[in-house]
């Protein structure tokens, strides 16, 4: 092989590898950010690059002891914000609302996790504005930083988030609904088993009226605008919880759908996933960074990954429901028991996850 060959080959391989690399985490990220509410203990980041294809497997495998090492490590705790808006392309008139905020706590010891925690903070948190005498719900806070700052907007969550948690966010990841929806576009849709009929008279659509919506019980083939309804729509017996089982069983017909990619008959659709989260999926964490991640993490065993929620479970009486007016309108609230941003028994909370 000549140099000049080698170093073409070479270089188109890199390339590849980073393609791969980059689709495998896109799949990854968003299963996690799905989960923010659904108190599963069966879905991480670990788990769903453990099960992707071979090749993405192969590429998480590679030696990255040195490379991209992750703040936190020296201390043993290493933290991801993952935060999920609807997106300028979803026709919400409030595209910039983080409706999904999770945090997730990854315990080291010796190079190596031995403990994820997840933890979901409610988007209607009644919150102090950093740097101002203005309050507003906590998921307005990425919106208003868009607003404010010159850079940097996640900047007012993340502060928010350590004034609750009590330590430092090393890395955030934002995200869009809509991204979801086109990664499913691009793996030509998905076999979903739907286990009860859902029908929703009142789904809100994109001119903000209503249209109705419908899945029969049963397997069925859902395109990403359909697998994005279904996961959205609250009008069934189980509300919430209902919500959550379906989010579990579209992220599971992804996860699989991906699984079955080939890396050279299917390298459009790779392409596809990459073109489309390099464009709309924000992070301060570089690729050696999360493929550092993928060595510290890919053997902590499931009993070791735990998910709550705060303001429900056993974290339920850390807030309570209130009506704060703000401007014209009493909006529904959740405030931390102790009282205003008193957030001390949360932030206990959440360190001893």
């Amino acid at each position: 092989m000549t140099n000049g060959f080698k170093e073409w080959y070479d270089e188109i391989m890199s390339r590849v590898k980073k393609i791969i690399v980059i689709a495998g985490v896109a799949v990854a990220v968003l299963s996690l950010a799905l989960f923010a509410g659904a108190h599963s203990r069966n879905i991480s980041i670990v788990s769903v690059v453990k099960n992707s294809p071979t090749i993405i497997r192969t590429v998480f495998s590679d030696d990255v002891s040195s490379a991209g090492a992750l703040h936190g490590e020296e201390d043993g705790i290493i933290t991801i914000a993952l935060l999920g808006i609807a997106g300028e392309r979803s026709g919400n008139p409030a595209p910039y609302l983080t409706d999904t905020i999770l945090i997730a706590k990854i315990k080291i010891t010796n190079g190596i996790a031995e403990r994820v925690s997840l933890v979901s903070l409610p988007r209607d948190l009644y919150v102090q504005i950093p740097h101002s005498e203005e309050f507003t719900k906590i998921n307005a806070l990425y919106l208003l930083g868009r607003e404010r700052l010159t850079r940097d907007p996640e900047q007012f969550i993340l502060e928010k988030l350590e004034d609750i948690t009590g330590f430092a966010i090393q890395y955030f990841i934002v995200f869009d609904m809509k991204t979801v929806e086109n990664i499913i576009d691009r793996l030509d849709g998905l076999s979903v088993y739907v286990p009860e009929d859902v029908s929703d008279p009142r789904f809100p659509n994109q001119s903000f009226g209503y249209e109705p919506f419908s899945v029969q019980k049963g397997w069925q083939h859902m395109d990403g605008r359909t697998a994005l309804r279904y996961m959205r729509t609250r009008n069934t017996i189980e509300g919430d919880l209902g919500r959550m089982k379906r989010q579990q069983h579209v992220v599971d017909a992804m996860r699989k759908k991906v699984y079955s990619l080939n890396l050279f008959w299917d390298m459009d659709k790779l392409l596809g996933i990459y073109e489309e989260v390099k464009a709309n999926v924000m992070t301060n964490m570089t690729e050696q960074n999360i493929k550092r991640l993928w060595t510290i993490a890919r053997g902590v065993p499931f009993d070791a990954i735990t998910m709550t929620a705060i303001g429900s479970g056993e974290a339920k009486d850390l807030v309570k429901e209130d009506h704060i007016r703000m401007g014209n309108v009493a909006a529904f609230v959740f405030v931390p028991t102790e009282g205003v941003e008193q957030y001390a028994a949360i932030g206990s909370y959440i360190q001893k996850q």
